[in-house]
């Protein structure tokens, strides 16, 4: 018999199980414990045991599903105008569409009856409070593509497809960024170095960011000392905690002067990539955020990369040897 209750503190390790299973549907997890899980899910300042919603077949839990709120314009508190189902995550079974649609509707209720007018699923710009530093490119993925029956329900529903989310990765013990020509012209007037862990900038961030270790770098010009540009990188916990992290993502990048632009960045996160491989880091990943095109917008079940004019995204990644890892879909929907 299936059933869907809050969560209870004896979760975590069936929570981590789900999350591992996840793999079966092309999503790249990281590996999750339940001590990862109390760290960076459950510890937060606002976390609400009704808005991770567990599902049951039997007493055997086979799906969850985790919403909450964003912040305020203030920036001192929670928004609940705006809500976001963070993650959807199910195991493999018959009864996998009942699951989804039974933990969506659950977290829609706790969001609407919280005062939610507008609710993203699957992420959100800024409005994540959540599962952030869990999968690799550090922010929620959107719906993966290889949840078509989520996708199906998630439009039956109402919701609209409006930003798709693309993860790129790079084994750097294995891949070198190649020396191009436009890095060396860059090369010759700015240089890149590490500001150590970075101060988080607002309440929001100390909330949601805290529990992680933040690592800032500079692009200075030369001859002045002044810096011109700023990243940020995301440390993702591992069960063998900091000592040697498996895997680093980019949290964000400051726009680039117009001189530079794309090949600014492009540089930038080649000269990064070489310090982290010489620590020993094993992989790098960056995640990307672009509309939806009317073709996904309109369609049931989300389009193929493969069949999508991409060209624009990322040009820097073939560049630096990164490889897509993970495609997902963030849907909204509005209530009057």
């Amino acid at each position: 018999m299936l059933r869907f209750r809050s969560f209870h503190n004896f979760d975590p390790p069936a929570l981590a199980n789900i999350w591992a299973e996840q793999s079966r549907f092309g999503v790249p997890c990281l590996e999750v414990t339940p001590g990862i899980l109390e760290r960076h899910v459950l510890g937060k300042i606002f976390f609400q045991r009704e808005g991770l919603v567990v599902a049951l077949q039997g007493s055997e839990p086979v799906g969850f599903a985790h919403a909450g709120f964003g912040p305020s314009q203030a920036g001192v508190g929670l928004d609940t105008s705006v809500g976001v189902i963070c993650v959807v995550a199910i195991t493999p079974g018959e009864a996998r569409k009942k699951v989804a649609e039974g933990l969506i509707r659950l977290c829609e209720e706790y969001l609407r009856g919280s005062g939610a007018r507008q609710i993203f699923v699957g992420g959100a710009p800024f409005v994540e409070p959540f599962w952030v530093g869990i999968c690799p490119g550090a922010r929620p993925p959107g719906i993966p593509e290889g949840y078509p029956v989520v996708h199906e329900i998630l439009q039956d529903l109402g919701y609209t497809a409006v930003q798709r989310r693309r993860v790129f990765h790079v084994c750097l013990q294995k891949c070198c960024p190649p020396i191009r020509p436009e890095f060396l012209r860059i090369q010759i007037s700015h240089v890149v170095s590490s500001m150590g862990e970075v101060e988080l900038f607002s309440w929001w961030e100390l909330a949601t960011l805290a529990s992680f270790q933040l690592e800032g770098f500079e692009l200075r010009d030369r001859r002045s000392s002044r810096p011109v540009a700023r990243l940020r990188m995301l440390y993702h916990d591992s069960p063998g905690g900091w000592a040697v992290p498996r895997c680093v993502s980019v949290w964000d990048i400051s726009e680039m002067p117009p001189s530079l632009g794309k090949e600014g960045e492009a540089f930038m996160i080649a000269q990064v990539a070489n310090e982290l491989t010489r620590r020993g880091v094993e992989a790098l990943a960056i995640q990307v955020q672009v509309p939806v095109s009317q073709q996904e917008a309109d369609s049931k079940v989300p389009v193929p990369v493969s069949q999508q004019d991409t060209d624009g995204e990322l040009p820097y990644c073939e560049w630096l040897g990164f490889l897509p890892c993970l495609s997902g879909i963030v849907y909204s929907k509005c209530f009057s």
